[in-house]
């Protein structure tokens, strides 16, 4: 076993990041819409990335997102080939350097399929720890 882990995060303060820190997703037309609202009781559990996404573009609700840097967050899985991610697991990854700054989020790429260049040893050691890597986008006010 590895060093691969997600970090702890409390219910308190994935509530509190939940409240400003939403996720994105691009629609046919490659414009980000947000995603519909999810319980807040659900986030360690419900998986957002199979959800469609809301009607709302992002565009139209006078938001202006800019991008600010791409991640690998870990997710844990309960079959191999079972992607599942949940939206605790992305915020107790987000840094505290960038959690004040971010506002949204956006899964966008498998980093093996990405121009995402990490250690094939970490691909590999994170899969055998029991997670999928993801590159996860993150979303500052433009």
């Amino acid at each position: 076993m590895s060093e691969n882990r997600i970090p702890a995060i409390s219910d308190e303060r994935l509530k509190e990041l939940y409240a400003r820190i939403k996720p994105v997703k691009k629609n046919m037309m490659g414009e980000l819409c947000w995603l519909k609202e999810f319980d807040p009781n659900k986030l360690r559990s419900a998986n957002f990335s199979w959800d469609d996404y809301s009607r709302e573009k992002v565009s139209k609700t006078g938001v202006v997102l800019a991008s600010y840097k791409e991640i690998v967050c870990l997710h844990k899985f309960s079959a191999p080939g079972l992607f599942k991610p949940t939206i605790a697991e992305v915020l107790a990854q987000i840094s505290p350097d960038d959690v004040e700054k971010v506002v949204a989020f956006e899964l966008i790429a498998n980093p093996a399929d990405s121009r995402w260049h990490y250690s094939a040893d970490f691909a590999r050691q994170a899969f055998a720890d029991g997670y999928h890597a993801f590159v996860v986008k993150l979303y500052v006010k433009g």
